[in-house]
C-alpha cells in the first residue's frame, strides 16, 4: 500500500487536537465534530466520535491510571513512558519478560530501529537524543549503569518464509490454504492474497533476539562489554544463561509480521488466523523454554507459571485496504485479537507435573493508526480516526458498561486491566510527506523505538 504523510507545514494548528476535543466535551457539545484541514493538494475531512472523546476527557480527569497516553505535536513521548511503566509495575510486570512486537511494515521499521538503537549501546555509544530523555523521566531508567548485549538468533529469510521460521513447513503440504474473506474484514488483500504463505509487505523479516543487559561495574569495567574472543563464543550459546557475573537480566524479544487485525496469511491444521498460528508459536516456545529453566531450577509440582509476554502491537492501515471493512467490523476484529492474545492458553510440561496456563500476551500496548493519505481514496484518514476512536471508547468503558451482556462485559473490563492505548494521531499528522509511503524514522520510529528501549532499562526490572 503505498501511502503519503501530510505535510508538515499542513499539519500546525490543527483544529483536532486533543485540547480542542477536550474543549468540544467540555461544551458539552456532544455532537458530531467535523474537522476539515488542507494540504498541499487537496482538502480532507475528518469525523471525530464525540462520545469517545466524552469518555477519553472523563478518564483524563478521573482516572489516576490513565488507559492510554497521546503523543501530540512538539511534545516528547515522556507521558507514554511514565503510563506505560505504572500500569506494567501496578500488576508487578517486569522489564525482563519476553517481549514480543506484530505489526505490518511500520512496526518493523520501529523494531528495526530500536534494535539498532540497542546495538548502539552495546558498543559503548549514548543512544541519540537519550540524554534529554532521561532528564525528562527522573531517571527511572539506568542506562548509565548497563551495557546490552544484542544477539539476532534467528530471522526469516523472505516474505514468504514465516511459517518456516516458526518450524511449522511441513504444515504447508497437509491443508489447503483459504482464500481470505473480505466479508469476514480478512488480509491479506493483495500480494499474499495471491500467494499463499506470504505478507503484503516485501522487506518485512519476523524476528528473534536475544538481549542481555550487563552492569558495567566500577572493579571490572572490561565485563561489561565483551572481548572479540568472548564474543564469538557467545555466538555459539543462543539461549540459556550467561556466564556473566554482571548480568541483570536476560529476555527475548520477537517481532512477528501481523499485517491485519484478522490476518491469515499463515494457516495451519488447528488455525484459521495468522494470530492463532503466532499465539500457539509463543506458547510452545515459552514452553520449550520453561522445561530448559527447570534443568537449572526445578518448579514444585503444582505450582503456577507466569510467562506472558510484553505485546507491541498495531493494525489498521492494511485494514484500510479491505473494500468491505466497516468500523463496526474492524473495531470487532480488533477486540477478537486482544481476547485471543489474553486468554491463558492451556499446556502441559513433559513430566505431566504442572499445567502451564498462561496467557500469550501479560500485557498489550495498542498502538493506533496513524494518519496518512492515500492517493486513491482520499477518505482515508476519516475512517482511520473514527476507527481509532471507536476502539479507544469500547476500551475505556467502564467494567464494559455498555456490552450487551455479561461475558462481554467482563472480556472489557480484562481490556481495561491489560491494555494500554498510545494515541500517534495526532503527531502523525505532523510527519512529512514521503514518495516511498513509509513514516519517517527520524521523526516517527526513532522517538517510538526510544521510548521501548527505555522501557527495557527501567529500574523496575529490579526486584
Amino acid at each position: 500500500m503505498m501511502l503519503k504523510k501530510r505535510s508538515k507545514a499542513a499539519g500546525s494548528d490543527l483544529p483536532c487536537t486533543s485540547k480542542s476535543t477536550l474543549k468540544i466535551a467540555m461544551a458539552g457539545l456532544c455532537v458530531l465534530a467535523v474537522v476539515h484541514w488542507m494540504t498541499a493538494d487537496r482538502t480532507l475531512m475528518v469525523s471525530t466520535s464525540s462520545k469517545a472523546v466524552a469518555v477519553r476527557h472523563n478518564i483524563l480527569l478521573a482516572d489516576e491510571t490513565a488507559l492510554h497516553c497521546e503523543w501530540n505535536h512538539g511534545e516528547p513521548l515522556d507521558g507514554c513512558y511514565q503510563i506505560i511503566s505504572h500500569r506494567l509495575a501496578q500488576r508487578n510486570i517486569a522489564m525482563s519478560r519476553p517481549w514480543l512486537f506484530l505489526g505490518d511494515e511500520t512496526m518493523s521499521d520501529m523494531y528495526a530501529e530500536m534494535i539498532k538503537m540497542l546495538k548502539t549501546k552495546q558498543n559503548g555509544h549514548k543512544m541519540p537524543h537519550h540524554d534529554a530523555l532521561s532528564d525528562r523521566i527522573n531517571g527511572l531508567t539506568s542506562w548509565d549503569g548497563l551495557r546490552v548485549n544484542v544477539q539476532r538468533l534467528k530471522s526469516s529469510k523472505d516474505r514468504c518464509a514465516m511459517m518456516e521460521f516458526m518450524a511449522l513447513a511441513a504444515e504447508k503440504g497437509t491443508m489447503r490454504w483459504v482464500s481470505p474473506s473480505l466479508s469476514l474484514g480478512e488480509g491479506p488483500v493483495h500480494y499474499g492474497f495471491h500467494h499463499e504463505y506470504c505478507t503484503e509487505c516485501e522487506e518485512c523479516r519476523s524476528q528473534l533476539h536475544h538481549i542481555e543487559f550487563n552492569e558495567k561495574g566500577e572493579e571490572h569495567p572490561e565485563k561489561g562489554r565483551l572481548s572479540a574472543s568472548k564474543k564469538k563464543k557467545k555466538k555459539k550459546k543462543k539461549t540459556g544463561a550467561s556466564t556473566n557475573n554482571n548480568l541483570v537480566f536476560v529476555t527475548n524479544m520477537r517481532y512477528m509480521v501481523v499485517e491485519f487485525a484478522r490476518d491469515v496469511s499463515q494457516q495451519t491444521l488447528t488455525t484459521k488466523t495468522t494470530q492463532e498460528t503466532v499465539a500457539n508459536y509463543i506458547a510452545d516456545q515459552r514452553k520449550q523454554e520453561w522445561q530448559r529453566e527447570q534443568q537449572v531450577v526445578a518448579l514444585r509440582p503444582g505450582r503456577t507459571t507466569d510467562t506472558g509476554s510484553i505485546c507491541v502491537i498495531s493494525a489498521g492501515l492494511q485494514d484500510l485496504e479491505i473494500s468491505q471493512m466497516t468500523k463496526e467490523l474492524y473495531t470487532n476484529n480488533v477486540e477478537q485479537y486482544w481476547r485471543l492474545l489474553l486468554a491463558p492458553l492451556e499446556s502441559m510440561t513433559a513430566g505431566g507435573d504442572v499445567m502451564m496456563k498462561d496467557p500469550v500476551c501479560a500485557h498489550i500496548i495498542w498502538i493506533s493508526i496513524p494518519a496518512v493519505i492515500q492517493e486513491e481514496t482520499a477518505d482515508n484518514n476519516a475512517k482511520a480516526k473514527e476507527w481509532n476512536d471507536e476502539v479507544f471508547y469500547r476500551l475505556a468503558q467502564p467494567n464494559g458498561s455498555t456490552a450487551p451482556d455479561l461475558s462481554i462485559a467482563s472480556t472489557r473490563s480484562l481490556f481495561r486491566d491489560r491494555v494500554t492505548y498510545v494515541d500517534v494521531w495526532n503527531r502523525s499528522l505532523e510527519l512529512p510527506a514521503l514518495e516511498n509511503g513509509k513514516l519517517s524514522s527520524d521523526e516517527y520510529h526513532e522517538p517510538m523505538a526510544e521510548l521501548f528501549a527505555d522501557l527495557f532499562a527501567t529500574k523496575l526490572h529490579a526486584p
